[in-house]
């Protein structure tokens, strides 16, 4: 038997945007009864079934507007047609968006990465830790909703679907090449936030070599450097704060 918690669960785990459809309302014939269920990606794919039909081809092409609108609403079909045929009742769909909140790609599962994902917890922001070390980005210290990918930065970099309004990047590995590679990929690419954790010092000697590199200058404004708001303080939990801090700014400026 479909289980559509257990594919909602399997789907939110990957970091998928995607919209459950609800009959919440019937009236006359309808093809299903209230509280039928169907998942709809954005790519158009779905699960399980409201009925099927011309109801469900309207409600498939509805999520369409609605993953591009990004909020939850309900609506109504009659399903009578011109020449009398269909089921002859109406329907009233609930449209929930999930996992259509701004995606926070954090590369680096250091001790500020770690500490990034406690500040964020329960914010609008769906984490994302990325990085090689096992240990690290399967900590036990991180909370089951964050999204862990073992993968080398360019391997996930280049799988990765961007968005300009909810594509955030914060780089903070352990290593300075990586970080500057890692910018160097990303400073062009339609993302709404790009943040790199360092020093004045450590920003002016990654972007003289990427200006170097034929980087515009206008692309590498982009980036926040240092990363976080200045409200001071330098343990990890309160570097994770202030980043923590100008992340939410950013998105609710939008």
């Amino acid at each position: 038997m479909w289980s559509w918690a257990s594919k909602l669960v399997e789907l939110e785990k990957r970091g998928l945007p995607l919209i459950v459809t609800t009959l919440v309302k019937a009236s006359g014939a309808t093809p299903r009864e209230v509280g039928a269920k169907m998942i709809v990606l954005s790519t158009g794919e779905f699960f399980g079934t409201i009925g099927g039909g011309e109801l469900e081809k309207k409600v498939l092409d509805d999520a369409k507007m609605v993953f591009v609108e990004g909020n939850s609403t309900t609506k109504s079909y009659d399903l009578f047609t011109e020449k009398g045929e269909g089921c002859g009742g109406t329907a009233e769909i609930l449209f929930e968006c999930m996992n259509s909140g701004p995606h926070l790609y954090i590369f680096g599962a250091g001790h500020v990465g770690l500490a990034l994902c406690k500040a964020l917890a329960e914010t609008p922001f769906i984490l994302h830790l990325v990085d090689e070390r096992e240990e690290w980005v399967h900590s036990k210290t991180v909370d089951g909703s964050v999204i862990r990918h073992q993968k080398h930065w360019k391997k996930f970099l280049e799988e990765l679907s961007w968005d300009a309004r909810k594509t955030y990047i914060a780089i903070m590995t352990p290593h300075h090449k990586f970080d500057q590679h890692i910018a160097e990929y990303v400073v062009d690419k339609p993302a709404k936030y790009i943040g790199l954790m360092g020093s004045v010092n450590k920003w002016q000697s990654i972007k003289s070599q990427l200006l170097d590199k034929g980087i515009k200058a206008s692309d590498l404004e982009r980036v926040h450097c240092p990363i976080g708001l200045p409200i001071g303080g330098k343990s990890p939990p309160e570097i994770a704060i202030s980043i923590s801090a100008e992340l939410l700014k950013v998105f609710y400026e939008r």
